[in-house]
């Protein structure tokens, strides 16, 4: 009954139970032959079958055994390899015949450049004219730029398709809309290193210093004797600084505690009631005051005892040593001047400078970061 064939119109089946020989007795009783039987792992079988075969099989009662296809031959596999290539061929001459129909029609209308008119407002105005969605692009674009500019008192429309994308950049009027441009300002100190102006008159060039706040790109370009109001675009980069100082003196006038306090107030708290409060006159000149606070029980509410000290203090010249404090104070300084830089930003280079004075030293720490700002232009 076991008779390998090499025969691609054999169809491939895969038993899973537990007892195979029941099922190979059912073929034999059958007149079912059973091609290339092979064990796989978990217990499972495989074997392949003709067309005849398979049909016998399964007009048997075999509801009790798990069978599954796992490839057809014979007959049933040629017609789902002729189905499919029939398919694929359809498919492909359907795509080319919609490439051709499609490739120069309309399916996106995109608008740049508005301020106060909505896009749908101007889009609606396109499809008045005639242009909407799986239009023909080969229409008259000056003649739709005349239009739109009729339309919406635009002082520019310029139109471009690509691929299957209408866009439209416009410039609106901008006699009641100057305070709404904003010019470009600069975020840091920094000295620029190039600037690339696509929107707007720059105002500063390679190799100028500026400062935060300074005007970098103003919001209008020049025709003539008259300005343009537009929304500014730039590519900027930069080295942004970065500093923080610290002015050490040798001899320093300090308000120094004498050693005299007295008690000027006291109050007894019961929990948050205060039930006993006192206080005197303050004799002392100069003074700092401390509140000292007790808990002294912590049963049901607590007790809290608060009393406030006067500690006379006189001016007094420390001398100090800057060697002592140096590496403190530069820590101090580094950690001051690091606090300034935007989380965004890497610091390229540090550099601490410490100056003498007549009086003592200035620590100075300096911080550089490159970086590069883009100011895009966005639509509405």
């Amino acid at each position: 009954m076991k008779r390998k064939i090499s025969n691609n119109n054999l169809t491939k089946v895969k038993w899973n139970g537990l007892n195979f020989s029941n099922f190979i007795s059912l073929c034999t009783t059958n007149n079912i032959t059973l091609h290339s039987i092979k064990r796989l792992e978990g217990g499972s079988v495989e074997f392949e079958l003709t067309d005849k075969d398979l049909k016998i099989l399964q007009r048997l009662d075999i509801s009790k055994y798990n069978l599954e296809i796992v490839k057809w031959g014979g007959l049933k596999n040629i017609l789902n390899t002729l189905i499919y290539r029939v398919g694929l061929i359809i498919g492909l001459a359907v795509s080319i015949i919609a490439m051709c129909v499609l490739n120069n029609r309309l399916f996106r209308i995109h608008v740049y450049g508005l301020t106060s008119i909505s896009e749908q407002e101007v889009v609606d105005k396109v499809k008045d004219f005639g242009v909407g969605m799986l239009s023909s692009l080969d229409f008259d674009k000056d003649e739709l730029e005349n239009y739109l500019s009729s339309q919406f008192d635009f002082s520019l429309v310029s139109i471009i398709t690509k691929g299957n994308s209408l866009i439209i950049s416009v410039k609106e009027e901008i006699s009641s809309l100057e305070d709404s441009y904003i010019p470009i300002t600069a975020d840091y100190n920094m000295v620029i290193k190039s600037i690339n102006v696509y929107s707007g008159t720059a105002k500063v060039k390679a190799g100028d210093v500026v400062y935060i706040g300074d005007t970098l790109v103003e919001p209008y370009v020049e025709k003539g004797d008259s300005k343009v109001y537009v929304t500014p675009c730039a590519e900027i980069t930069a080295t942004a600084y970065f500093s923080a100082s610290y002015n050490f003196q040798t001899s320093k006038e300090e308000l120094i505690r004498t050693g005299e306090k007295k008690i000027v107030s006291s109050s007894v708290s019961l929990g948050k009631y205060n039930i006993i409060s006192q206080s005197t006159n303050n004799p002392y000149e100069q003074y700092e005051l401390e509140v000292v606070e007790s808990n002294i029980s912590q049963y049901f509410l607590p007790i809290i005892i608060k009393k406030t000290y006067a500690y006379e203090v006189k001016m007094s010249v420390v001398e100090r040593n800057f060697e002592s404090e140096k590496d403190s104070l530069i820590t101090s300084v580094k950690k001051e001047a690091y606090n300034k830089v935007p989380s965004t930003l890497t610091v390229n280079n540090e550099d601490i400078v410490i100056t003498d004075t007549l009086s003592g030293h200035i620590i100075n720490v300096y911080l550089t970061c490159d970086i590069s700002l883009r100011y895009e232009y966005h639509a509405q």
